[in-house]
Formats: structure tokens, C-alpha cells, sequence
């Protein structure tokens, strides 16, 4: 089922994309991957609410995989929460302390958010 939504999802079929992700989904409830994949496809054509939506549940099956939690962090920076991005991207550094791409962005994101707030002292 994933490799035809991956299919869907190649050729810009949003809906049949996701509706075989959903039935992968059903045969494995235990894999956040056809969530992450729905949410991908959601994320690609900017509808960030489908794309959260998804993004949560495959966070709710991993809820301690930086990736996963990354990935509702960047909707939430589209969406313009960061506050809330701030939040995950430090809850995922302090579980992968070692990922050196993922302390770059969260600092990066929290110095920009920093210098708009006029904090910068």
C-alpha cells in the first residue's frame, strides 16, 4: 500500500495518495510511516492542518523520534507558532544531543525569534 501512495503521490494525486496511505496504515497501526508519508504529501501542496494532523499521529505512535518530532515542529514555523516550534525542537535536541543539523536549526530558529521579540541582550 505504501508503494502505491508513493505512486499517487509522485504523480500530485493528493487524495488517492493518501487514501493508500491510510490503508497502510490499517495493516500496520503500529508505524508511524504511512502518517509520516500523508503528512508529506499534506506539507508538499502547503496544507498544514492535513499535514498536522498527520504529523501528530505518527507522533503519537513514536512520541520520542526527534525525525517525527521535527516534523510537526516545521508546520508549526509555517504556521507562524513558533513558540511551539521552539518547544519541540528543544525537547528533540535534549533526546539527540548529538545531532548537530537539528541544535543548528533550533538555535538558529530561537535567535531569530529572539531578535524579532526585541530580547536581544
Amino acid at each position: 500500500y505504501i508503494c502505491k501512495g508513493l505512486s499517487y503521490s509522485d504523480r500530485g494525486d493528493i487524495q488517492n495518495a493518501v487514501d493508500w496511505y491510510k490503508k497502510a496504515a490499517e495493516l500496520e497501526p503500529d508505524s508511524p510511516n504511512p502518517y509520516i508519508l500523508a503528512g508529506n504529501v499534506y506539507n508538499s501542496i502547503k496544507d498544514y492542518e492535513n499535514a498536522e494532523i498527520y504529523y501528530k499521529k505518527a507522533n503519537d505512535i513514536c512520541p520520542d523520534v526527534p525525525s517525527i518530532m521535527i516534523l510537526s515542529a516545521n508546520i508549526d514555523v509555517m504556521k507562524g507558532c513558533i513558540e511551539n516550534a521552539l518547544y519541540t525542537y528543544r525537547k528533540a535536541v535534549a533526546i539527540s544531543p548529538a545531532d548537530n543539523e537539528m541544535k543548528l536549526i533550533y538555535y538558529d530558529l530561537l535567535k531569530d525569534y529572539v531578535e524579532k521579540r526585541g530580547d536581544n541582550k
